[in-house]
């Protein structure tokens, strides 16, 4: 990540999600001020707060994310660990169970940071309130975009005071001009709808729902159990509905999920959860929390679907704003995608506005070239997660085209976890992917094919590899 020269004067960004912030970070070495906009008034120190709905659920950084944070804000992964956040090195510290496998937890010295939400966005929002020309306006929410007078340009927004603004004697801000207006507002936004009353109307809209519940809540271990473990993950295969997982928050505390796909949603009283972790295709969950001690309520999250706006499809786009983050894409939480993705497309923001045409002020083009720059970093970490959540019998969406194709591409990567679990080099090698630190077509690679299709038929394997090579070759290059 390189520092321009030449600043550019005012950005506007709506909405302090993750996303949101990160976004703020990389806007900082591009424009002289950057103002973020955030319904929400920001607790003090690290609470949850409304506005981030799934903050009571599971969260683990990728090991990319860990990279790209530590890039933007130096000394920041000491600073969590300092705080209370646990370092764990993937899949080693981790119990591993995937459908009814254990999966052997061998060392790869890739190492990730367990910790609460409200812990990190309270870091990240204290790194960035220590720049030079960054506000924060708490309290107020954007109702519109303002343009220029042919409709072609943002010009700033509209604004008014939320219903979580604390009543005091602050004055409310109607309208705020900027040269960039960036959406990042998560799953409620409103972009498309503003876009749509001046003429640029999405034509296309893609949603893969599998009906993902997850219930979760605080434990504090008893003394008395032992384990030789840091984390506990179980993902759901079929014909198993159920998973959950452990993961350590720093107090000597848990944060123990339970998930439930097709509407199988785990319960949220007392009982019903601890009854619900027996059912578990392992039992290392239930045996762990049935001595623990709960410390919190129990949260649940249901708004789990896969969601795509295609901004990409848009012939034309005003300039002067973007959207991103899950205002975008918005992915399955259950593969643990939606920090990591969003931090690559605040990546993918620094790198466009590098390129010498805009350093001089003119952001002409720049919005449409950005969702289409935007399109190739969201396209395989989506298929991935549509790709799971069809091996699911009621999941609802129109599955992509043509599915043989894709559905061989299911058998593949089935048939490559089972190798996964025997082989530690075909095991990292899938890591490295799910971490987003390396591409997708590497699993496909030829000598990764041939380990994984041996299983097969020679015949069935000539066929699985051919129309896996096509595909990967349009899609995952």
């Amino acid at each position: 990540m390189m520092m321009t020269t030449t600043k550019l004067n005012h950005a506007i960004v709506i909405g302090g999600s993750m996303t949101g912030l990160l976004t703020s970070r990389i806007l900082l070495n591009h424009f002289e001020r950057v103002t973020l906009i955030e319904r929400d008034i920001y607790p003090v120190k690290p609470e949850f707060r409304r506005g981030v709905a799934q903050a009571h659920q599971l969260h683990q950084l990728m090991v990319r994310a860990n990279i790209i944070l530590e890039s933007l804000f130096p000394g920041i992964e000491q600073e969590l660990l300092n705080l209370g956040a646990v370092q764990i090195d993937w899949p080693k510290d981790v119990l591993i169970v995937y459908g009814s496998q254990l999966v052997p937890r061998f060392s790869f010295n890739l190492r990730t940071l367990f910790l609460g939400r409200p812990l990190l966005d309270w870091t990240i929002k204290s790194r960035l309130e220590a720049f030079k020309g960054f506000h924060i306006l708490e309290g107020h929410e954007v109702t519109d975009l303002l343009y220029d007078a042919l409709q072609k340009r943002v010009n700033g927004v509209l604004l008014c005071r939320s219903d979580n603004r604390i009543n005091d004697d602050s004055p409310s801000i109607n309208s705020l001009l900027a040269e960039l207006v960036v959406d990042t507002t998560g799953r409620a936004t409103e972009a498309h709808k503003w876009l749509a009353t001046i003429g640029y109307t999405l034509q296309k809209k893609t949603v893969v729902d599998a009906s993902i519940g997850y219930a979760s809540r605080l434990y504090q271990p008893s003394p008395e159990f032992k384990f030789d473990w840091k984390a506990v993950q179980m993902y759901p295969r079929p014909p198993y509905l159920r998973g959950g997982g452990i993961y350590p928050v720093g107090n000597n505390l848990w944060h123990v999920g339970l998930i439930g796909i097709n509407g199988d949603y785990p319960p949220t009283d007392e009982v019903g959860f601890l009854e619900f972790s027996k059912t578990l295709p392992a039992l290392e969950i239930h045996e762990a929390i049935k001595s623990a001690k709960p410390v919190s309520e129990i949260h649940s999250y249901r708004q789990t679907q896969n969601r795509l706006y295609h901004y990409e499809k848009l012939s034309q786009m005003p300039d002067g704003f973007i959207t991103l983050g899950d205002a975008v894409c918005a992915f399955n939480p259950v593969y643990g995608q939606g920090i990591t993705v969003g931090a690559l497309s605040a990546l993918t923001l620094d790198d466009l506005l590098q390129e010498e045409k805009y350093k001089k002020g003119k952001l002409t083009g720049f919005s449409i070239r950005f969702q289409k720059k935007l399109a190739k970093v969201i396209a395989h970490p989506w298929l991935l997660a549509i790709l799971e959540d069809f091996n699911w019998s009621k999941t609802k969406g129109i599955k992509p085209q043509p599915w043989f194709v894709y559905k061989l591409i299911q058998r593949y990567t089935y048939q490559l976890l089972q190798k996964a679990a025997k082989e530690p080099d075909i095991c990292q090698s899938f890591a490295e992917v799910m971490h987003m630190l390396k591409p997708t077509s590497s699993l496909f690679t030829p000598r990764m094919f041939w380990r994984v299709l041996l299983e097969l038929t020679p015949n069935k394997a000539e066929i699985v590899s051919e129309d896996i090579r096509k595909i990967t070759a349009q899609r995952l290059t």
